[in-house]
């Protein structure tokens, strides 16, 4: 019988599992380019850095999703965690808390971690 706490740390062991995956794409791209040179006042604006694009297509997804979905389905909720995750390697941390903490009140609403039999 799956109790309740089982439930739990399955969810909380999902989320870790695409918290980590976000965070290792994110790293691999760093490495993978050097972050562009920001642009002095005199000088001439310079192409946005792969971070940067990133950050953008993940805020898309996000906006999409909610869009699409709703702003309180679970896709949004992994979306949240997605960005907030690029947002940590970035050490952006103020930015990435009120996701991650977004992100929770959505899964704690919207799934249902009750195991039909158990006490209430």
């Amino acid at each position: 019988m799956v109790s309740t706490l089982d439930l739990a740390l399955l969810a909380l062991a999902l989320g870790v599992v695409i918290l980590a995956y976000a965070l290792l794409v994110s790293v691999r791209a760093r490495r993978a380019q050097p972050t562009a040179v920001a642009a002095t006042p005199d000088g001439p604006p310079t192409a946005p850095s792969q971070a940067e694009m990133e950050e953008r297509r993940h805020r898309r997804v996000l906006a999409v999703r909610e869009e699409a979905l709703g702003t309180e389905h679970p896709d949004v909720a992994v979306a949240l965690t997605i960005l907030a995750a690029h947002l940590h390697a970035g050490g952006r941390f103020a930015e990435e808390e009120p996701l991650l903490r977004r992100a929770l009140a959505i899964q704690e609403r919207t799934l249902d971690l009750r195991v039909p039999g158990a006490m209430p």
